[in-house]
């Protein structure tokens, strides 16, 4: 079931987009791209969804589950800011083939895989198991949510 996205922020051009892209420094993945186009943004309801660990992971029991409080949006506000998450708050904290694209309710990021082995996947990263700073390869923090943005937002989301 696909969830209804309540407050987005307003619309941005493709070339609005394409100027985020260059200052990130990134290429997003065609679902995301056509997502932000539309939506920009906004509160999934519903919005829990749930996460996949490698075998035996120290993560697997404690998060099984969690939600999209917003998705992050490209306008100039401070709340869910996608170019601030990305540029200031969590650069050189989330790894380096990523980028924030959402938050759940404790502060922890949903990532989208922009570069590597993680290439349009959407993966939870928890900021109570950080991995020492610096270190922006480490996914040990990090698990699996879905292989693409449509997956997750069409399919994963319940």
């Amino acid at each position: 079931m696909k969830p209804e996205l309540l407050k987005p922020a307003h619309p941005i051009t493709e070339n609005e987009l394409s100027a985020v892209e260059s200052e990130l420094g990134i290429s997003l993945p065609i679902d995301y791209r056509n997502f932000i186009l539309v939506h920009n943004g906004g509160r999934p309801v519903p919005c829990v969804f749930d996460i996949e660990w490698p075998e035996n992971h120290q993560l697997a029991e404690i998060w099984k589950t969690s939600e999209v409080s917003r998705f992050l949006s490209i306008y100039s506000e401070e709340k869910a800011n996608f170019v601030k998450y990305n540029k200031v708050n969590f650069i050189g904290r989330i790894p380096k083939s990523t980028i924030a694209i959402a938050y759940d309710p404790g502060g922890n990021l949903i990532l989208l895989g922009v570069v590597g082995e993680y290439i349009g996947k959407v993966l939870f990263w928890v900021k109570d198991y950080e991995v020492e700073e610096g270190d922006i390869q480490n996914f040990g923090n990090v698990g699996i949510i879905a292989n693409n943005f449509d997956g997750f937002l069409n399919s994963k989301i319940h």
